[in-house]
Order: C-alpha cells, then sequence, then structure tokens
C-alpha cells in the first residue's frame, strides 16, 4: 500500500477495517508517536544527544503519568500533555540559542518571547484540563452500588 497515494481498493479496505471495529484505528495506529518522532526528527541534525533525552524523557512521561493504564480519554490528554511539554522544550532550545546566546534584533526575540508564552499558556492548560479530567474520574470511580440500589458514595 502506497500511503502517501493510496489506492481507492486500499481505502475501501482500511473503511472496512474501521466499520467492524470504530476502535480498531486508536488502538492500532500510533499518531501520538508519529508525531512525536517527526518533532524530535527535526532536532537531529542539530543535538542527537538533546534528541535522545528528549525521547527517553517523552517515555518516561508516559510512564509516570500511567498512560497505559488510563481510560481512552486520560490517554488523550496525556498526550496532550506530553506533546505539550515536548514543544515547550524545543522553544525553550530555539529562545535560548536565538534570545540568550545569539546576537539578534529586538524583533526577533520579542518573536521567541511570544511564542515561549505560547506554547508555555497550552503546556498549562493541557495538565490543568488533565487533573480536572483524572479527578473527575477518581470521583466516578469511588461511586458505588449499594446494597438496595442505594447510592453509595466512598470519601
Amino acid at each position: 500500500m502506497d500511503l502517501t497515494n493510496p489506492s481507492t481498493e486500499d481505502i475501501e479496505k482500511l473503511r472496512k477495517i474501521y466499520d467492524s471495529d470504530p476502535t480498531y484505528f486508536y488502538k492500532h495506529s500510533n499518531s501520538f508517536d508519529t508525531v512525536i518522532y517527526d518533532l524530535i526528527k527535526k532536532l537531529e541534525e542539530k543535538n542527537k544527544i538533546v534528541m535522545e533525552d528528549l525521547r527517553m524523557n517523552v517515555a518516561a512521561l508516559k510512564i509516570s503519568f500511567g498512560h497505559s493504564n488510563s481510560t481512552q480519554s486520560e490517554k488523550i490528554l496525556i498526550e496532550q500533555v506530553i506533546l505539550s511539554w515536548l514543544r515547550l522544550q524545543i522553544t525553550e532550545m530555539f529562545y535560548n540559542m536565538h534570545a540568550v546566546k545569539g546576537q539578534n534584533t529586538i524583533a526577533i526575540i520579542e518573536h521567541w518571547e511570544r511564542r515561549l508564552s505560547y506554547v508555555q499558556k497550552r503546556y498549562l492548560r493541557a495538565i490543568e484540563t488533565y487533573s480536572k479530567v483524572k479527578n473527575i474520574n477518581i470521583y466516578i470511580r469511588q461511586l458505588n452500588i449499594a446494597d438496595g440500589g442505594n447510592l453509595q458514595v466512598n470519601n
């Protein structure tokens, strides 16, 4: 199958797979890892050690957030937190390279200041959203149906 120019037959095969199991692609595709790989790959020419460090940090973050044992909604949010974190790290490196170490114009420095502020806000929003959903899911898991059909809340 040519991924850049799939045939009509290939697309039909994919639709049949999806129709038989709509969760198939989420379970088996890894668009998150592809995006992470593409972001890190851009750094490859610059510094291979930094690239490997970021790759290992992404893996460690997935583990520390409990990605493999999370609900689907939590997994999506965990991936957003990690992606935002990675973009923040990359932007910090470029900010440092242009605004701190380089001899650049005020316009370039201001550009990197705005960009850094933007990715910091996205990162913090991703963490905040994840925390809210995680707390809601914890609360929902604590609700049990007691004997007699009454609702029991475990505090």
